[in-house]
């Protein structure tokens, strides 16, 4: 039996594939029987399963996903099961906009641990059970495109995931798994109230906001096809190419002059 795996399912763009995944004319191009859904919240997340109303049958496992025996105790219960993985979504994710040397250093290493670790450990714990088929669908940015002063830390883990994405991709294509890296640009998310801290988001972000239902259906369309990058809108696809034409320096410099904080 395929079943499909998102972590980071009870907000935002994992939510939104989430439900994509659970309707007929997806699961049946997917083959896909069943959908597991893992996020630290279990209340949000239990709502969320009892929304769908689609045929797929769909469990839930609250729990930290950052904790490496939590996501070992799903495997094994997926090994039980005899399950194959055809859909694995990895969308968890943190941040926070201001000065690195203002910001709270335990806040930035759990960016850092939910961005970075959290990926590769669910990356890898699955990896075992995943069908010769599957896709893995991972949650880049668009901030992985370029350094950005005011929100140093989620854009250098939003490298990683992108680095990261292509060349698991590469690695796993011999057994015909595609990788998708997903670059969204800033999305209407609880995710981005939460990293402005309650403040209005930083102007250079909110030209270029866009809706998780619109990078969900983005998203999965690109997984289907097995496209190795998805930039959903016109603005990411415009950044994804002036990252070869313009230089850091440069880019560094736009992006300080385009946060609200006030960077020396």
């Amino acid at each position: 039996m395929k079943i499909a795996v998102v972590v980071g399912a009870s907000s935002g763009i994992g939510a939104e594939i989430a439900k994509l995944l659970q309707e007929k004319r997806i699961a049946d191009i997917c083959a896909i029987k069943e959908l597991w859904l893992i996020a630290r919240r279990a209340e949000l997340l239990e709502q969320k399963a009892s929304e769908m109303t689609g045929p797929v049958r769909t469990r839930v496992f609250p729990g930290d996903a950052t904790d490496g025996g939590f996501l070992n105790s799903v495997v094994c219960g997926a090994k039980k099961g005899e399950c194959e993985i055809g859909w694995l979504v990895i969308s968890a994710g943190t941040g926070r906009y201001g000065s690195f040397s203002d910001s709270d250093t335990d806040e930035a290493l759990r960016c850092i641990d939910v961005n970075c670790r959290l990926l590769t450990s669910a990356v890898a714990a699955f990896s075992p059970l995943l069908s010769n088929d599957a896709r893995i669908v991972i949650m880049a940015s668009g901030a992985a495109f370029f350094p950005q002063p005011g929100f140093a830390v989620y854009a250098a883990t939003k490298a990683y995931a992108l680095s990261f994405a292509r060349s698991l991709g590469r690695e796993l294509g011999s057994r015909g798994i595609s990788v998708t890296a997903v670059c969204p640009g800033p999305c209407d998310t609880e995710f981005i109230k939460n990293a402005s801290g309650g403040k209005p988001v930083p102007r250079i972000k909110r030209m270029f906001m866009t809706t998780p239902e619109k990078v969900a259906k983005k998203a999965v369309s690109a997984a289907i096809k097995r496209k190795k990058v998805c930039c959903p809108t016109f603005g990411m696809k415009m950044a994804r190419t002036g990252r070869h034409i313009v230089p850091d320096g440069v880019a560094i410099e736009l992006f300080a002059a385009g946060s609200d904080e006030k960077l020396p």
